[in-house]
């Protein structure tokens, strides 16, 4: 998103204002984001948000991917460092918000909702990693899992830890771990 490098270079946050913003591509952030109020509308595209760099912190934001053909509303890369606080993903074909191989991720009062959409067994949340941290998360109305809790390898993932989460409303299973596998 055009200001992040430079936001983040200077040691700032990236400051988005109250509103919806509409986009077709993938916006990747690379630093701090603050977004209280703001959505954004992914419509065309197959992740409306992306983290693929280690250290970003995203606070406030909304991301909708209903309209278009998200696998996963947020995708975090196999990356480390990432906190994401009062982030709300919705409208994914897959996952609301999805984790591969990450390490370190902090999620502190997020939801998933009505993600599933594509009508697989998915989650609101596919976690994959070690040290994940889930603090007043909410999945609900979800096609799939609220929560699906991955391992690489065959191993299952490890240090997770989830404190006042909740699974209301999703038509498979509330919490689903399997020790191997992205999917």
């Amino acid at each position: 998103m055009a200001g992040d490098a430079a936001a983040a270079a200077a040691g700032l946050p990236l400051v988005l204002k109250p509103g919806t913003f509409a986009t077709a591509n993938t916006i990747s952030f690379t630093g701090r984001v603050l977004a209280y109020g703001a959505t954004i509308s992914g419509s065309g595209s197959t992740s409306p948000v992306n983290i693929a760099t280690n250290n970003v912190s995203i606070a406030g934001l909304t991301v909708n991917g209903s309209g278009g053909t998200p696998s996963a509303v947020i995708n975090i890369g196999t990356v480390s460092g990432v906190q994401l606080i009062d982030v709300t993903a919705t409208g994914g074909l897959d996952y609301g918000i999805y984790a591969a191989v990450v390490t370190d991720l902090h999620l502190t009062r997020c939801r998933a909702t009505a993600n599933g959409t594509g009508g697989g067994t998915d989650a609101g949340f596919g976690l994959h990693g070690t040290r994940i941290t889930a603090i007043d998360c909410i999945a609900d109305s979800n096609t799939g899992s609220g929560f699906r809790l991955f391992g690489t390898g065959g191993t299952p993932g490890k240090r997770h830890v989830y404190i006042g989460c909740h699974a209301n409303s999703n038509t498979l299973s509330g919490w689903y771990s399997t020790s191997s596998g992205s999917n």
